[in-house]
């Protein structure tokens, strides 16, 4: 259909496009880790080394954050037809100004 066209629309033939989009790879979670007890070794009165608890073993939670990749992909895109811009017609609508990057409307 090349050159083929509707008045006020512009042909885009069918292709493929390349898109990169932000997958989620791993929900957020919590990971449970094992503090080991903690033990020291003392001498007692008769001179006998024992081991004494410290502090006993306890387990923590840990958050894991989510993790993301980007991945790259092919999409197919179907032929289509889309409108053309229409430049503005000349004399229509208040004259507009640009102030500090802002556009206005200048009233008389």
């Amino acid at each position: 259909h090349r050159g083929h066209h509707k008045h006020g629309y512009r042909y885009i033939p069918a292709h493929y496009e390349t898109r990169t989009k932000r997958i989620l790879v791993e929900p957020a979670h919590y990971r449970t880790r094992r503090i080991p007890a903690v033990y020291r070794r003392v001498c007692d009165r008769y001179g006998y080394s024992r081991r004494i608890l410290i502090r006993p073993a306890s387990y923590e939670k840990i958050h894991v954050p989510a993790r993301y990749e980007l991945r790259t992909f092919k999409v197919f895109v179907p032929a289509r037809y889309v409108p053309v811009a229409k430049p503005p017609r000349c004399g229509t609508g208040a004259p507009k100004f640009v102030r500090h990057g802002i556009v206005g409307v200048r009233r008389h």
